[in-house]
């Protein structure tokens, strides 16, 4: 089964969902996860550490919610901008 979104928003245990998930059986194309801790200027979140350790390239930023494109899937997804810092 494919999933093309994954939005999380989970109250603090964010990063907890993403670290417990199967990245071999379940890899969106595309998450929106609430993260806190994202500073713009120098993305160093334990979010966003890991969903660059798993091939994903930051793309927008909305208040709280950062949105991640998988990098190995992005094919279809033309012009996606990318975080400065990706």
């Amino acid at each position: 089964r494919v999933v093309d979104f994954w939005n999380i928003d989970l109250e603090t245990l964010d990063y907890t969902a993403l670290e417990t998930n199967d990245w071999e059986l379940f890899r969106p194309r595309v998450i929106a996860v609430e993260d806190f801790d994202y500073i713009m200027d120098a993305p160093s979140s334990k979010i966003h550490q890991l969903l660059r350790s798993k091939g994903y390239s930051g793309i927008a930023r909305y208040h709280y919610t950062s949105f991640y494109v998988d990098s190995l899937q992005a094919s279809g997804l033309t012009n996606l901008p990318r975080f400065s810092n990706d």
